[in-house]
């Protein structure tokens, strides 16, 4: 539901001010940072429940600017080959992450756990990564690429 309320705006003020697109990897990156909390005597609201809160809310910061920073770095004759990296990125990410935790969760006790911390400490360098690209990137010439009136 967080997504839904919160990517058109961020996709709006990342238009204007490309903000939410370094705040979303920011703050997915400290979510990844506060699961490490979780362990064998963690509780769903004040472990696990706000890491994944946070996690949802960088999300939905990144996701629509992150969009609309490929869709406007590009001509308007490639939004469409912009579209189809973008996906296929994105879609390699989330194999990698599969296989990350599908690797984490053939473990059990104590085991789970470092493996579990390894991969968010892995999620958390990616986020700060991807923060850091973002520093250095900024939307092309095509910023209104819809044609007005």
């Amino acid at each position: 539901m967080l997504i839904t309320v919160v990517s058109p705006f961020a996709g709006m003020l990342c238009r204007r001010f490309g903000l939410p697109l370094f705040a979303g990897g920011a703050v997915a990156a400290l979510a990844c940072t506060m699961a490490l909390r979780v362990g064998p005597n963690a509780t769903y609201w004040a472990d696990i429940f706000p890491s994944i809160l946070l996690l949802a809310l960088g999300m939905s910061l990144a996701i629509a600017p992150l969009t609309t920073l490929v869709l406007t770095s590009v001509e308007p004759d490639r939004v469409g080959t912009a579209s189809g990296v973008n996906s296929a990125v994105s879609r390699a990410g989330s194999l990698f992450a599969i296989a990350l935790f599908g690797g984490v969760l053939q473990q059990s006790g104590p085991q789970l756990f470092s493996g579990f911390h390894m991969a968010m400490t892995v999620a958390a360098v990616t986020c700060v990564l991807a923060t850091l690209a973002v520093s250095i990137m900024e939307p092309g010439p095509h910023v209104d690429f819809i044609p007005r009136d």
